[in-house]
């Protein structure tokens, strides 16, 4: 979405958000930047805030285990994952080793139908 489209479209929203998405960017984006480089600033900006937004949303926990399993092999704490998921950017650290333990079983299945599908069907053609 162009900036200045996500700009008028918060701003109907709610009009107490009027000029927000452009102190967003003069809060982020340094004044000397290039005009060119500014505007990927704003289209960066502009999906932050989808990224954001999606992310208090129950239907994205998909999103918040990706990141949280980043965050995990980055070396992130047990108790700094947990907190990240209280305020609903993460999910638990619980979720993350359950979701990690179960990738680790189902593993050598997945192996075993790969190579049935694609190795055995390639020998004998």
């Amino acid at each position: 979405m162009d900036p200045e489209e996500f700009s008028e479209m918060i701003e109907q929203q709610d009009k107490r958000l009027d000029g927000f998405f452009n102190e967003m960017v003069d809060a982020i984006v340094p004044s000397g930047r290039k005009e060119k480089n500014k505007d990927d600033a704003k289209r960066s900006i502009v999906t932050f805030c989808y990224l954001l937004s999606g992310l208090r949303n129950k239907f994205v926990n998909s999103v918040k285990l990706d990141i949280g399993l980043y965050l995990v092999a980055a070396g992130t704490s047990c108790t700094a994952v947990d907190t990240l998921s209280k305020i609903g950017i993460t999910t638990t650290y619980k979720t993350i080793e359950n979701y990690k333990k179960q990738l680790a079983s189902n593993h050598p299945k997945k192996i075993n139908e790969y190579f049935h599908e694609n190795v055995s069907n390639n020998l004998i053609n």
